[in-house]
Order: structure tokens, then sequence, then C-alpha cells
């Protein structure tokens, strides 16, 4: 190799170095308000607060808007995206998305993070129970969008390949034990229909053939099976699900 393209090559390699600094270092200022940034692009309607004062957050104030400039709140302040150290986001219902507080301050009382039902559902799932549904429905699995580094943190989404309408009636997230998956909710209890079609922004009451809906991010500990009782138009009813390896 001649002394011309060693010296054009190590240009180019330290073009590169200090762009990926640059690119690293962005993303670093960014920090949490990058993630609330995100769930803002993810969703219009999500309700989102931040904690003030930044350098001890004691108390939540709403979000007016948010960009790659910063953050406006509803009192009038602005915060560039680097300098929010606390952050909520939760559905039009109150049910939360995510929180971050390094204080620990807890949400509002009028925020519901999904406390544990006191009867509770208790359900068990084999793989073989999923055929039927599975031939109907595809569930797969990506990175979250607010959280694409995290093993916890995925993407799911639902696509019906049938040609038919279905709906889903209820759901959960299972947990191996054996050859069997035990539901291990949050909630303690079944997820609903209306709590599916928030979560995964399903428009309608059904979801049409070739339609996909997605969660951007869902959450849980891998190997984890998410299983949905579904509906087809015409009465048909049976389980669909995939592992989350």
């Amino acid at each position: 190799m001649s002394s011309n393209r060693i010296i054009a090559l190590v240009a180019v390699l330290a073009v590169m170095a200090i762009f990926a600094v640059v690119v690293m270092r962005g993303r670093a200022q960014k920090g949490l308000g990058g993630r609330l940034l995100q769930h803002s692009r993810d969703r219009t309607d999500y309700l989102m607060y931040v904690g003030m004062p930044r350098e001890a957050p004691a108390s939540w104030v709403g979000v007016a808007a948010i960009d790659d400039s910063g953050v406006t709140l509803d009192d009038g302040r602005r915060l560039k995206l680097g300098e929010v150290t606390a952050y909520f986001v939760a559905y039009p219902s109150k049910n939360l998305v995510d929180y971050e507080s390094p204080t620990g301050l807890p949400v509002p009382a009028w925020v519901n993070g999904l406390r544990p039902d006191p009867v509770g559902d208790s359900s068990n799932l084999t793989l073989d129970d999923l055929n039927e549904g599975n031939a109907l429905i595809r569930v797969t699995y990506g990175k979250s969008t607010a959280h694409p580094s995290s093993p916890i943190y995925y993407s799911t989404t639902l696509t019906n390949f049938s040609n038919k309408r279905v709906r889903v009636l209820k759901f959960g997230g299972y947990f191996p034990q054996g050859r069997t998956f035990v539901m291990r909710n949050a909630a303690g209890r079944f997820y609903t229909t209306d709590e599916f079609m928030e979560w995964y922004g399903q428009k309608g009451r059904w979801i049409e053939p070739g339609q996909s809906v997605t969660d951007p991010n869902n959450y849980g500990s891998r190997p984890m099976l998410w299983a949905y009782y579904v509906e087809v138009e015409g009465g048909q009813r049976c389980w669909a699900g995939e592992v989350n390896y």
C-alpha cells in the first residue's frame, strides 16, 4: 500500500472516530430527555410529566411540548433534553407507561400503576394451546423504542394474517415452569380488551385482515410468553402467542 493511501486511510479513520464520539456524546447529553422525546414520537396522546427542580426532583410538572431542542413545561419553563432528571409517562386512561426518578419521587395518586388485584386470575398454558390461534395471529418482538438497549423492554406486534377480523378479549405475560407457562401479570389478573386497545394503539374494535398493532414499549424478563385470547369474527375463540427468548 502506498504512503498516500495509508495517509488517506488514517484520515478517514480519524474522521469516523470523531463522528462516533460526537454521536455518543449527543446521546449521553439527551439522557432521560431523549427517552421522553421518543415516547412523544411513539404517540401523541401520552400524559407526560417532568420532575422539578431538576437538581433534586420534588414535584411533577406537566409537559406542554417537546422536540429536539428541549422540553416546554406547563408553567412556561424550558429545559434542554439533557436537563431532564426525572419523568413519568401515562396513557390517557392514567395507566403508567414509564417512570424514572433518582430520588424515588412517587407518581401522583391519580396514576394507576396496575396495582395487584386482591382476587386475581390464574392461567397455565402450553405451546400446544397456541397452535389454533397462531394459524391466525402472528406475534413478533423487536427493540423497544424508548429503551432500545434494555433486555427487559421490547416492542410487541400482533399481525392478523387471516381473512377474518379478530379481536383480543384478554391477554397476559407468562413465565416458563417446566413444560408449562404460568401467567404472572403485574396486576395479578388478565389484561383487558380496553387495555390491549390502548397499549397497542388499536383504533377500531377489530384487527382487520392484514393489519398489525404494536406496543412499542412492552416489558418483562425473558424468556417470556405473551399470549392473547382472541375472538374471530363469527365466534371462534382461541389462544395465540409467542415466547420472547
